[in-house]
C-alpha cells in the first residue's frame, strides 16, 4: 500500500509479482488503489488494475469507490483508467453521492468530461440532501462543470425530440 501511496509503481509491480494481496484494506476499508487514486499516481493505478487485478468497485466503510477518490482529487487520468477497467459510474455513497456529483462539487472539469464521455448520465440523481450534480456545481461556483452537464442533458433531449419527430420518415431504398 505504501508503494502506491508514494507512487512507486516499480515497487508495486515487484510486490504484486511476489504475491502481495492488492485488495487488502485498512480500517476504513481502503485498498492500495484508493491511495494511488487519491495521490494521482496513474502508473500505480494501471499496475494495480492490469497486473494485480485490483477491485475497481471496492467500497470504503462509507461507500466510496476508487473512482470517487480520483474524482475528489481531480485526477482525470486515474479516473479514465478506472472507467476503462469497469468502474461503476452510478454507485452512490452512504449519503447518495456519485462520482459525478463529487467532481462537480470540487470543480474538476476534466473528471466531469471523462465521466460524461463514459456515459454517466445521472444528472437527475440526487443525494440525501436533494442535490443533483448540476446543483452542486452551481452551488460551489463551478460553472464550467454545470455547462458540461447542461450540454449533455440538452443533447440527450434534442436526440429524443429528433427521434420522436422523425419516426414517420422512411429512408429511400437504393
Amino acid at each position: 500500500m505504501l508503494a502506491c501511496r508514494t507512487g512507486n509503481h516499480r515497487c508495486a509491480q515487484a510486490l504484486i509479482r511476489m504475491g502481495a494481496p492488492v485488495n487488502d484494506s485498512t480500517g476504513a476499508n481502503e485498498t492500495a488503489i484508493f491511495m494511488a487514486c487519491a495521490a494521482g499516481h496513474e502508473a500505480c493505478v494501471q499496475t494495480l488494475v492490469t497486473l494485480g487485478g485490483a477491485d475497481v468497485n471496492h467500497l470504503t466503510t462509507v461507500g466510496w469507490t476508487p473512482l470517487m477518490y480520483a474524482c475528489d482529487s481531480g485526477h482525470e487520468k486515474c479516473a479514465r483508467i478506472l472507467i476503462k477497467a469497469g468502474a461503476d459510474l452510478y454507485r452512490q455513497t452512504s449519503t447518495g453521492t456519485t462520482a459525478l456529483m463529487i467532481a462537480c462539487k470540487k470543480g474538476h472539469v476534466r473528471c466531469v468530461e471523462a465521466l460524461i464521455e463514459a456515459g454517466a448520465a445521472d444528472t437527475e440523481k440526487t443525494d440525501r440532501r436533494g442535490n443533483t450534480a448540476f446543483k452542486l456545481a452551481r452551488s460551489y461556483g463551478n460553472h464550467q462543470c454545470g455547462v458540461l452537464l447542461l450540454a449533455k442533458e440538452n443533447a440527450s433531449k434534442v436526440l429524443n425530440i429528433a427521434a420522436v419527430s422523425y419516426t414517420h420518415l422512411t429512408l429511400p431504398t437504393t
